[in-house]
């Protein structure tokens, strides 16, 4: 397991309110997130989440915060 980590920057108050987010993994160097590729779904926009990454990482994988239900996104490289 990894903790993933981002800054929420008030993201989670201040009329943005987006409590829940899902981190999704990109194998192409962030061309595409595939749905299928979720890490993990509909956790708290906290800061930090424990993620199961796969087994072998390729340098062009990215790691994507998205908020559910709203329209920002942060990209982890």
């Amino acid at each position: 397991m990894h903790i993933i980590t981002w800054d929420v920057a008030n993201t989670n108050a201040n009329g943005i309110n987006t409590a829940i987010i899902d981190i999704l993994l990109s194998r192409d160097g962030g061309n595409t997130y595939p749905e299928n590729e979720a890490l993990i779904r509909n956790v708290r926009n906290n800061r930090a989440h424990e993620v199961r990454l796969p087994r072998a990482l390729a340098n062009n994988y990215k790691i994507m915060v998205k908020p559910v239900g709203n329209i920002f996104f942060n990209i982890i490289s």
